[in-house]
């Protein structure tokens, strides 16, 4: 007793102060009871550890075992009471940690949920050992009911107290696994109740939140994979349904053409970047009711995802919802033809999807570092259960920057910033991502990263084969230069083969060996080659560079990478095509009506006939100097053989005009220049003369219900926000089908 008392003296002159135990324990005389090898083993909660405890005095013996299940294939398993149901707890406690190669228990310290916070304690004095078993995976030990350290949890012995455990089949670990850990409560008085009865489980322990015996869905299963892969297989089916199926009925027009909103007319202005409210309407303003369809589809995956996570941590959830966003934000970057056969759509319309993700995994990641953050050190470099922090952290900070740098005024005003850096960092971003924790988001970026490397070899492989001498011509009121690649038999096929609408991706060599812009494609009026129209921009731009490169050099090397992008509508199939344009805006109409008049499409059997459409076409200007930017793909009057003239050589902007083309082509021209003070004329290259009228359009007087009374109309806009806008307003409240080309990209 002599040891026993100054073991005592010393334990209370060191911890008296907080409330330890003030007397160490130095039998297993409890364990070895009659009393406690009589009462029957307690199940915690639902998991695979049995226990059982007896209190005498300020003393209790515990013992815990294996299920015989779990015990033939677990190497290690450990347990202890806990100050709640985490894991770990703040101030740190301990555990027993049974190892069957070792035979008997040690305690350890949880500091934390990484290896190198996990570790024995050098003071093994505060227990003494009862019975082990490796065979069994069982043990029993004798401790105070108070705490002797500070890491150790007092225990009341006639109440309740929470249990933690946990076990593998190897040391250390990375994470556990579905059900191979939990918590539960135990309750004393009823265990001790029940000694010799299999009733004694009831109300003796049960399960602190989910069942750990059971294994939730998505605990070992790559749900943000499985639910992406569903919601894009779903969106795909209806894209080709509608496109395929419902094309051409009310519910297909209507899914098709209509959009959410009208757009914000008296709000929109044509500086570089509108305000924030303005470019929100006009979102929901350009937002197909087919194109809502699918985003409800993605926030339905969002939703069943968060539902089939909702007994993770937070943190994981988050976590989980930021992959799905992430591997759906790649898809509309990937500019492969298979949008178009599915969707009916093309890069430039669905590029918005991708500014849209982009928004909402920003959200996302920081409610997902937000809540990690709690749990974890952000910048730990070593396994966090299945994730290493640092690299997910990195990714982090790329994403971010990506992000700020492709905010809308960056984008606009500094595109060269914005592109070059977009592409550093998502490569950066993306391997840290997957480093982040390979098995979860290496598996479910695999289809989407797949599908751009696809998209990347498309336009490399078009890239290097197209390579085409090409002459230049400046227009210096204007600013802009004309490129016309030099007729061949591949340019006469890609002319002919060339979807309306469609722009190519072109580096100048002369210019720059790195730079790629995207321009539309022009067919030439004799159908045998394609060109553009390039409108110089601030200076040191890449399209400023051009023109001055023309004004001394006029041949040059062009490489084009596409053709990419189609219209959303076919406009043969409508009685009237309106087509209003300002600027330069006008080279994808000029396009359109070459194609039109020079390849009428080819009629099956089974289709209807092409209608014979009355083309109007609207087209404003600064200066009237300005209209000869494309007078290298304005067809000519020959061409277009006209029916009639003004006998003032005003042209009227009714009279039709008719065409060589194998089908009536009814051409309907109004030029304005907006600088200019009266109607005039001006002088094509080859001596044509050319009228307009010196105002701006007044589209209202074009586009109504009464020119067009019981006919089928589409309105094709291209140009300055204010005049696309005013364009799709017009058209909505006259329910024409319209269609925009834009690069808001």
């Amino acid at each position: 007793m002599s040891t026993r008392s100054l073991l005592a003296t010393t334990a209370a002159l060191v911890v008296g102060a907080a409330g330890l135990a003030t007397a160490a324990v130095t039998s297993s005389d409890i364990c070895s009871s009659a009393a406690f090898q009589a009462l029957t083993g307690t199940r915690l909660g639902d998991g695979p550890v049995f226990m059982r405890a007896l209190v005498q005095g300020d003393e209790l013996c515990l013992e815990f075992q294996l299920s015989a299940s779990v015990a033939s294939e677990a190497t290690w398993f450990g347990v202890g009471p806990s100050r709640g149901s985490n894991m770990v707890s703040t101030p740190e406690a301990n555990v027993m940690l049974f190892q069957k190669a070792d035979g008997a228990p040690v305690s350890y310290l949880l500091g934390g949920y990484v290896n190198s916070d996990i570790s024995a304690e050098s003071d093994q004095s505060t227990f003494v050992l009862g019975a082990a078993s490796a065979s069994s995976m069982s043990f029993s030990y004798q401790r105070t009911l108070a705490a002797a350290t500070d890491a150790e949890v007092a225990i009341d012995g006639t109440s309740t107290g929470d249990f933690i455990w946990a076990y593998g089949t190897s040391w250390p670990i990375s994470s556990h696994k579905s059900g191979t850990n939990g918590a539960a409560t135990f309750n004393f008085a009823a265990a001790a109740s029940g000694s010799n009865s299999t009733a004694g489980d009831a109300g003796a322990s049960t399960t602190i939140g989910s069942s750990s015996s059971s294994t939730d869905f998505c605990t070992d299963k790559n749900c943000p994979a499985i639910v992406g892969g569903i919601a894009f297989a779903t969106m795909a089916l209806c894209g080709l349904t509608l496109t395929a199926a419902l094309k051409t009925s009310p519910v297909g027009k209507l899914l098709l053409h209509r959009t959410l909103t009208k757009p914000p007319v008296s709000s929109t202005t044509n500086a570089a970047v509108a305000k924030p409210h303005t470019m929100v309407l006009q979102n929901l303003a350009d937002l197909h009711l087919g194109e809502l369809l699918v985003v409800l589809i993605f926030v339905g995956a969002i939703v069943a995802l968060v539902a089939l996570t909702t007994d993770e941590d937070n943190y994981i959830t988050s976590g989980q919802v930021t992959l799905l966003i992430l591997m759906f934000l790649i898809l509309p970057v990937a500019r492969l033809p298979v949008w178009s056969a599915l969707f009916g759509s093309s890069f430039e319309r669905i590029v918005k999807f991708h500014r849209w993700l982009g928004i909402a995994m920003t959200v996302a990641v920081i409610v997902h570092v937000v809540q990690a953050s709690k749990v974890v050190e952000l910048t730990l470099n070593e396994k966090y259960g299945e994730v290493t922090p640092l690299f997910g952290f990195v990714a982090f900070v790329c994403f971010m920057l990506m992000f700020l740098l492709s905010l809308e005024f960056v984008r606009r005003l500094f595109f060269e910033l914005f592109y070059f850096t977009h592409r550093v960092l998502s490569i950066v971003g993306f391997v840290f991502s997957i480093l982040h924790s390979p098995k979860l988001i290496g598996l479910a970026l695999c289809v989407p990263l797949a599908l751009y490397a696809l998209g990347l070899l498309y336009r490399w492989s078009s890239a290097f084969t197209g390579s085409y001498k090409a002459t230049v011509a400046t227009h210096l009121s204007s600013g802009s230069t004309a490129l016309v690649l030099e007729p061949t038999p591949a340019t006469g096929k890609m002319a002919m083969r060339l979807n309306p609408g469609s722009y190519f991706l072109v580096r100048l060599p002369a210019i720059s060996h790195t730079q790629w812009h995207p321009f539309s494609a022009i067919v030439t009026p004799d159908g045998k080659s394609l060109g553009f129209c390039v409108k110089a921009m601030g200076r040191g731009s890449f399209t400023r560079s051009l023109l001055e490169k023309a004004k001394t050099q006029h041949e040059l090397t062009a490489n084009l990478c596409g053709p990419f992008g189609k219209l959303s509508l076919n406009v043969e199939h409508y009685d009237a095509v309106v087509l209003v344009a300002g600027g330069v805006g006008m080279t994808p109409m000029i396009s359109l009506i070459n194609q039109s008049r020079l390849f009428p499409p080819q009629v099956s059997g089974s289709d209807k006939a092409a209608k014979t459409s009355d083309w109007y076409v609207v087209w404003s200007v600064r200066e009237p100097e300005d209209i000869l930017m494309l007078d290298e793909f304005l067809p000519s009057q020959a061409q277009l053989d006209y029916a009639a003239r003004a006998s003032n050589s005003l042209q009227d902007p009714n009279t039709a005009m008719l065409s060589t083309a194998p089908r009536p082509f009814k051409m309907n021209w109004m030029f304005h220049a907006s600088n200019a003070q009266s109607d005039g004329l001006v002088t094509r290259a080859n001596g044509e003369v050319l009228s307009y009228r010196g105002c701006q359009p007044t589209l209202d007087e074009v586009i109504n219900t009464s020119r067009f009374a019981g006919r089928s109309v589409t309105v094709v806009a291209c140009g300055p926000p204010t005049m696309t806008v005013e364009a799709q307003a017009l058209a909505r409240s006259c329910n024409f089908d319209f269609h925009k080309e834009v690069f808001n990209w």
